[in-house]
């Protein structure tokens, strides 16, 4: 379960955004909207430990963000949570192969979980729609939506608890983008996972079980 209570987060120029309240359950798939400048990349940057948690309440499986080191945190989401960033981070001199392995290279647990790491990133690809004979392809060489699915094979690699993605289908049409969405939710495991996607196409929300929008906050 994700718990999210009271979180607010000021940034250096004053700006002081209030989230929602938000209890997540194993299972969920879980759209946020909201124009731009809401808090929704915010938010999900708080969730995965990208940025320090301010005021409030977050924790997820048992972990609570407010009384940990940040090492401790960096710890937890490279086991716990698989986040797509909008700006992919995909590293463009390594091969396909090299930036999804990159995932399970910082826990020896979420490695654990991956009995053999070559027919599970090609069951990834194949499931997101990529052919397995892209893998020692730089990524550089990749289509932007080829390199969508290939951040989000990153973020799936080890089966992590929650997986959160920010814009994954920005530079997507619509239906490339329904299809995607289709693609990203038979992998998902909902009895051991949850989903957090934000996206400001709102054609997307009938696919997911909640929706939460930023501008009602």
């Amino acid at each position: 379960m994700l718990i999210s209570e009271n979180i607010a987060y000021k940034f250096a120029d004053g700006l002081e955004i209030k989230f929602p309240t938000l209890n997540a359950q194993i299972g969920e798939k879980i759209l946020i909207t909201g124009s731009s400048g809401s808090g929704k990349s915010t938010f999900l940057n708080l969730i995965a430990g990208a940025i320090k948690l301010q005021t409030g309440k977050l924790v997820f499986d048992g972990f609570n963000y407010e009384a940990q080191k940040s090492y401790d945190i960096d710890k937890f989401r490279a086991e716990k949570i698989g986040y797509v960033f909008q700006t992919l981070n995909l590293i463009p001199f390594l091969s396909v192969f090299e930036n999804i392995t990159l995932s399970i290279k910082f826990s020896k647990k979420r490695a654990a979980k991956v009995n053999n790491v070559k027919d599970e990133v090609k069951r990834l690809l194949l499931s997101l729609g990529l052919e397995k004979n892209i893998l020692e392809k730089k990524t550089s060489n990749l289509s932007i939506g080829q390199q969508q699915r290939v951040a989000v094979c990153r973020a799936l690699l080890g089966n992590p608890k929650l997986f959160l993605a920010d814009e994954p289908t920005s530079a997507l049409d619509n239906e490339s983008s329904k299809k995607f969405i289709k693609e990203l939710f038979q992998t998902f495991d909902k009895t051991k996972q949850i989903i957090i996607l934000v996206s400001h196409d709102l054609r997307l929300a009938n696919s997911f079980d909640r929706v939460i929008n930023f501008n009602n906050v």
